[in-house]
């Protein structure tokens, strides 16, 4: 089969021998490095980033920060916070209706966990970096006790301050590991939710 005018190899890929056919290592340099790999896919000269070298020449690699994964996940983190607020002002709301307390309204469980959450979500948490509390990410308490975020204030933070953010949220006494941990106190096997003895309803007749 004929492919064509051009010497054997020289149509089929970028790592081909054009005077021969047989395969050759896609070398390049990056940053004064010289890198050298038997696949025109490399994935070891850049952390993180996979290149796909399919021509000779040079080009510039510019590699950004992508801070909308961890603002969705910050934003998540709000969100549940809220939430919970939610549920937990529903109740320990007073009874207007004389139908009665929520059945929870009394739950020291219940009151223990909110007072623990609402500790971790505004307190300061100190660490090497320069951004200590919530409301130096643009998140803060409104005058429903629920947290609002100012949105231009955390891209801000997020795309100025990584390394400040790393070290406020990530390691073994990191913001997500506090709250991970708190929250498991509660809801794992063996937790608090699990351990607490069931009262079963109990009714006086008058």
């Amino acid at each position: 089969t004929k492919l064509g005018a051009g010497a054997a190899g020289a149509v089929l890929n970028l790592g081909t021998d054009a005077t021969n056919g047989a395969a050759k290592d896609t070398e390049f340099t990056y940053n004064g490095i010289a890198v050298k790999s038997s696949s025109t896919t490399v994935n070891e000269a850049i952390p993180g980033l996979t290149l796909s070298v399919l021509k000779t020449g040079s080009t510039s690699v510019t590699v950004t920060d992508d801070n909308s994964s961890l603002k969705t996940k910050i934003k998540a983190a709000v969100s549940a916070f809220n939430s919970f607020n939610d549920f937990f002002g529903a109740q320990t709301k007073q009874d207007t209706t004389g139908s009665g307390r929520p059945p929870l309204a009394s739950d020291p469980l219940l009151r223990s966990a909110n007072r623990q959450l609402r500790t971790f979500f505004l307190n300061s948490h100190a660490n090497s970096g320069g951004l200590d509390e919530l409301l130096d990410f643009g998140i803060a308490l409104d005058q429903q006790g629920k947290l609002q975020i100012d949105d231009a204030k955390l891209d801000s933070v997020l795309s100025s301050k990584r390394g400040d953010v790393a070290a406020f949220f990530s390691g073994d006494s990191g913001f997500a590991k506090k709250i991970t941990d708190a929250i498991d106190g509660y809801t794992k096997a063996g937790g608090a939710i699990a351990a607490k003895p069931a009262h079963p309803h109990r009714s006086v007749a008058a």
